[in-house]
């Protein structure tokens, strides 16, 4: 047994597989459990009921399943890979405006993503309202390929209502642990997920992503746009070209950053994504204006794969904190979401900032040794963070696979503008 394990699980991730899925031991649990919802195909599929007329849904042609980027208050994208469409077309409505027919949006080959079979689509779904549900369903003419499926807009600056967000790295292996935590993200709503890199294992090849991310993750894509940073394994295939091919990133890091870094807007929360494969005085220069630029955003959160301090195996990626955390500490950003080390961990503020460990999404853990300076809770653990943004407070749930929350913290605005 010992033998065909290393055979199936050959590179160092390959630690404790099968994990640990239920802590002993907590953290801070002022918070006390996470908030549980209906899941998140349950919820959308009472707001876009099928259409009884439709013709009848046919997904032969489907090869991924359709899901949402670079959502934003007015606009978003669909994106999946098919058999060549004659007509590929996604159309969307509002389920506020019963009895109008819905818009079509014709969808185009991406010529920057080319294929083994198939092709991969992409609708721009434009003039959308902030902050509510859409419907959508992919056509080919008339015939029904996908759907229906829903998503929320962002909201729009100074919406009252809680930002809601799912944050885990290191999953994409088709485990027992990455099935386990993800049962348990889909007992949450979640308006929008942050992945902290090394998404497709072991290589990020095109057909590990498909296999390992974009097969496994389908029902939360169809109805949650995911923010992905990327990890040292997702750069082990031609630096990491599939990675960029699959996803529609916004392309707001400049021509050298183009898809490995970027930043975005969800209503109060300003979130930069950061490449920490490739340290170069274009990502920190290009991440300093654009913590200058958005100043005044309320909340600001940095995703990253490897944890500028740690307790775990690696420990502290000290090339990652040098380039970033003197930026980050200067602009006050609130809280930094990392991967890398297979555990969970949660540091006392330093400088202001809150960092927060989560590698833990489903490619086996590793043990956790010392605990580093600053460290308020570590643990060798499967699981997710959940994080609950409102206006004067973030509120952070850690939660293992048996779906036991194991730690919480609370993040209070001072009410100092960032910057």
């Amino acid at each position: 047994m010992l033998v065909l394990l290393a055979l199936v699980l050959p590179d160092r991730c390959a630690t404790n597989e099968l994990g640990h899925h239920r802590l002993g031991r907590t953290g801070d649990l002022a918070l006390g459990e996470v908030p549980r919802a209906a899941a998140q195909e349950a919820r959308f599929a009472r707001a876009c009921p099928p259409d009884p007329a439709a013709p009848a849904s046919s997904t032969g042609p489907i090869l991924r399943a359709p899901y949402l980027q670079i959502v934003t208050a007015d606009a978003a994208d669909v994106l999946w890979t098919s058999a060549p469409l004659a007509d590929p077309v996604v159309a969307i409505w509002s389920p506020d405006l019963a009895g109008k027919e819905p818009r079509l949006v014709r969808a185009v080959v991406d010529p920057t993503a080319p294929l083994p079979r198939g092709r991969q689509y992409v609708a721009h779904l434009a003039d959308l309202s902030p902050g509510v549900i859409h419907c959508y369903v992919v056509r080919d003419g008339a015939r029904v390929l996908a759907g229906p499926f829903g998503f929320t807009t962002a909201p729009p600056r100074g919406d009252p209502r809680p930002i809601r967000l799912v944050a885990f790295g290191d999953m994409g292996f088709r485990s027992i642990d990455q099935r386990l935590v993800l049962a348990q993200m889909s007992r949450v709503e979640s308006d929008l997920v942050l992945l902290a890199g090394d998404i497709a294992y072991p290589n990020g090849r095109l057909v590990e992503l498909e296999q390992n991310l974009f097969a496994t993750y389908a029902p939360l894509m169809h109805g949650a746009p995911f923010f992905p940073a990327s990890g040292n394994h997702d750069y082990l295939t031609e630096d990491a070209a599939p990675f960029r091919q699959a996803f529609a990133l916004p392309g707001n890091g400049g021509p050298v950053g183009r898809e490995r870094w970027y930043s975005f807007d969800w209503g109060d929360l300003h979130v930069v994504v950061l490449d920490s494969e490739r340290l170069e005085k274009a990502q920190t220069e290009w991440l300093a204006l654009d913590l200058t630029a958005h100043a005044d955003a309320r909340w600001t959160i940095a995703l990253l794969h490897r944890a500028p301090f740690s307790s775990g195996e690696h420990g502290p990626d000290l090339p990652t904190r040098d380039a970033f955390v003197p930026i980050l500490t200067r602009h006050r950003v609130a809280l930094v979401v990392a991967g890398h080390e297979h555990d969970y961990e949660r540091f006392r503020p330093k400088d202001g900032v809150t960092y927060v460990v989560t590698g833990g999404g489903g490619r086996g853990t590793r043990r956790v040794g010392a605990p580093a300076q600053d460290s308020a809770f570590a643990a060798q653990i499967a699981h997710f963070v959940y994080l609950v943004v409102e206006r004067n407070r973030i509120r952070l749930w850690a939660v293992d696979a048996s779906g036991q929350t194991f730690d919480t913290a609370e993040l209070l605005h001072d009410g100092r503008p960032a910057g």
